[in-house]
C-alpha cells in the first residue's frame, strides 16, 4: 500500500531548554527561543513548559 503523504504530523510539544528549541511534531521544530523566555515563570514553573503540558 502507498503511504498517505497528506497525513497530519502527530504533535509532540516537547521543550529542549538546553538547545533553546521546542519540538512541535515529527517535522517541525521551533528554534532560537531566547533564554529570557525560558526564565519567565508562572509561580515556580517555567511558563513555556507549563503551556506545552496544558496543550
Amino acid at each position: 500500500m502507498a503511504e498517505d503523504n497528506n497525513r497530519t504530523p502527530k504533535a509532540k510539544l516537547k521543550a529542549d531548554t538546553a538547545n533553546g528549541t521546542i519540538i512541535l511534531d515529527d517535522t517541525s521544530t521551533l528554534e532560537g527561543v531566547p533564554k529570557i523566555a525560558w526564565e519567565y515563570r508562572l509561580g515556580n514553573r517555567c511558563a513555556l513548559e507549563w503551556i506545552l503540558e496544558v496543550i
